[in-house]
């Protein structure tokens, strides 16, 4: 039997599945996530007062007014140890910088968003030595956990980033928590980067889940489905 908890906001609740999901994400080009050191769990409703977020999601917006120029997504992402305050930057399709790349301590200072800015809006990196490329062969899973804004998010994100984080040990994967990207009916939200591409994908069950690190991987679905079915089965009030 599926819990209190599981029916009114997990993977259990009656909305599951109830509307289409085509269309429901706003165009963009690229996209910048900032890496805070609060855990998801201490989040504000608004990650965006976090540090220096808003600053930097203003600086973003003027730039993407202008005519011609790339739009980018700013979203929260809670930092792993000694990541506290970098930037991980998936750029547009066209841009000087090539593939995903993280700016250290980016967000740290107003001059270090000057910085970042310049990086982006110009046709150079300067100081190059504070930019690290990534392995393009990473795969990036970001899952809202973003709770203070919505209780399915808050219910669901946590129990699938542990779960992805439990199914590709050993894998080239990195996955993070993050701060609401909309559409909290649609929890739990999972969005994956891999090779220049991103999907976005809502309604997302540990067994969804488990389909969605084989396409990403290129592995069997086999080899995630029976340890999702049991996290399913546990958050569901079934596991032994």
């Amino acid at each position: 039997m599926a819990s209190c908890g599981d029916i009114e906001d997990g993977f259990g609740r009656a909305e599951m599945f109830s509307e289409p999901l085509a269309g429901t994400i706003d165009k963009y080009d690229g996209h910048i996530f900032v890496c805070v050191p609060a855990k998801y769990t201490e989040w504000p409703p608004d990650a965006g007062s976090i540090g220096l977020v808003k600053a930097l999601s203003g600086r973003v917006k003027a730039a993407s007014k202008v005519e011609g120029a790339p739009v980018y997504k700013v979203t929260v992402c809670e930092a792993t140890e000694g990541q506290d305050g970098n930037i991980i930057l998936f750029p547009p399709k066209g841009s000087h910088i090539k593939g995903p790349t993280i700016f250290r301590g980016a967000a740290n200072t107003e001059a270090d968003v000057d910085w970042f800015m310049s990086c982006i809006v110009g046709s150079s990196i300067s100081n190059p030595e504070r930019v690290a490329a990534v392995d393009p062969a990473t795969v990036w899973i970001f899952v809202c956990c973003h709770a203070s804004r919505d209780r399915r998010c808050g219910k669901c994100g946590p129990e699938l980033l542990d779960l992805s984080r439990e199914l590709t040990k050993d894998r080239p994967v990195t996955s993070l928590a993050c701060s609401h990207v909309g559409g909290h009916v649609y929890a739990g939200n999972v969005i994956v980067y891999k090779a220049g591409e991103m999907d976005w994908f809502g309604y997302v069950t540990p067994a969804g889940l488990a389909s969605i690190l084989s396409s990403a991987l290129g592995l069997p679905e086999a080899d995630f489905a029976a340890a999702a079915a049991a996290a399913a089965a546990a958050a569901s009030g079934e596991g032994g």
